[in-house]
């Protein structure tokens, strides 16, 4: 994961936390202002939970998966073999290998 789109991942992340954590304050202060005149409200704030709820269970499934990400790239970076530089080709070895005359 190149920097840039680790950075906007976090970004992404983080709004959809800041998000979640909105619909439900605005659920819950739906609920608490609920009463028999405005019963509506409960019904404002049912669904506001069941987004709000949604949004932060995608949230935390998306920090899952970077952090999956994350761990995956670090273990294929792990497996290569240190890079080697090639061995400088002797005169005599190309002629032999009919490269040169």
């Amino acid at each position: 994961m190149t920097k840039h789109s680790f950075a906007r991942a976090i970004v992404k992340v983080n709004l959809r936390f800041l998000g979640a954590v909105i619909a439900l304050g605005f659920s819950w202060l739906c609920w608490q202002g609920a009463s028999k005149e405005l019963w509506a409200l409960y019904g404002i704030a049912s669904l506001g939970f069941l987004g709000g709820g949604r949004a932060l269970l995608a949230a935390i499934w998306e920090v899952k998966d970077i952090l999956g990400n994350m761990t995956r790239i670090e273990r294929l970076e792990g497996m290569g073999a240190e890079p080697k530089a090639d061995p400088r080709p002797l005169r005599d070895t190309m002629k032999d290998g009919g490269m040169i005359r």
